[in-house]
């Protein structure tokens, strides 16, 4: 959908690789921004205890929870949640224009197609090994 509203600033930019590799930065920012529309939460990373850490003898007892405190802090998040937008974006349907027309594209890159079709194949076959948990097929394509 990116791609096909801005035709005509692609064919401009053609011969200038500062003005394409700006359009490229936002082009990424715009995909990054749709696939992430809420700031990330930091998430902590705890730490996992070491072998023979039990066998300690310096260790201090956990400490007793008030259970009105801790019932407090839950109603806090409970509603906290429920004034929250929605975590998933809503998909809007809308119709994308079809862009350049293929005749215009195979005149100018003839061999380019053929090459970019296969690369294509490529990352395809990646993201599916990917997703597919075969992570040594992935590293070696």
């Amino acid at each position: 959908q990116l791609v096909a509203y801005e035709v005509k600033r692609m064919k401009a930019e053609e011969g200038n690789k500062q003005k394409i590799l700006r359009h490229i930065k936002e082009l990424a920012e715009k995909l990054y921004k749709n696939e992430n529309p809420y700031p990330a939460v930091a998430m902590h990373k705890v730490q996992k205890p070491t072998e023979g850490c039990h066998l300690r003898l310096h260790q201090k007892p956990f400490p007793r929870l008030d259970e009105g405190t801790v019932q407090w802090i839950i109603d806090q998040a409970t509603a906290k949640l429920q004034t929250a937008p929605p975590a998933v974006k809503a998909e809007k349907k809308c119709m994308v224009p079809s862009g350049p027309p293929i005749a215009a594209i195979l005149e100018r890159n003839g061999n380019a197609l053929a090459n970019s079709a296969r690369r294509l194949e490529v990352v395809r076959n990646c993201i599916s090994y990917v997703f597919e948990n075969k992570m040594l097929e992935a590293k070696k394509v």
